[in-house]
């Protein structure tokens, strides 16, 4: 029962965070690619006044935990961009796997591994958590490693990691 309770937040959390997100860069087609190979660009949708406010809290605490969202072009969402859930298990499957391709292209590039254990780290990177249904990571990165995923064209965003109080 717990299982299940965390599946429907974290699909909760996917639509919530999907519906605020800028839509997903026309023409895009599987893994983050265009259809010309090219990567998609999410990173543009970062201002860079944003960018190096997150550059500048990182480098003052030496690092920032983020939440990063990664384009996966292969998924279907409607014309506002909104995330729009797959009806049957085999379009559920797709989805993760398309999710898992982009995830873990993203995570390589940053030299992230999983050691013995399962736990995953690399140069400047740790506490990373991964979700199997979204777009998203969240990890702790160092001002290098936040540098490289700013400029990351199959980042559409990056955002700190901080509590927000109920409204």
């Amino acid at each position: 029962m717990p299982d299940r309770r965390i599946r429907l937040l974290f699909a909760a959390a996917g639509v919530v965070a999907t519906a605020l997100l800028p839509p997903w860069p026309e023409g895009a087609a599987a893994e983050g690619m265009t259809a010309d190979g090219a990567a998609a660009s999410g990173t543009a949708m970062l201002d860079e006044d944003a960018k190096a406010r997150l550059l500048a809290q990182a480098t003052a605490r030496g690092e920032l935990p983020v939440i990063v969202g990664f384009v996966v072009a292969d998924l279907p969402v409607d014309e506002e961009g909104a995330d729009v859930r797959p009806p049957d298990p085999t379009e559920a499957e797709q989805r993760r796997t398309a999710i898992a391709r982009v995830r873990a292209r993203l995570l390589a590039e940053l030299g992230v591994r999983a050691d013995r254990r399962g736990v995953l780290s690399g140069p400047g990177v740790h506490t990373v958590k991964v979700y199997e249904t979204i777009p998203f990571l969240a990890l702790t990165v160092e001002p290098e490693p936040l540098a490289r995923l700013l400029a990351n064209p199959l980042v559409s965003s990056v955002q700190p990691d901080a509590a927000v109080p109920p409204l």
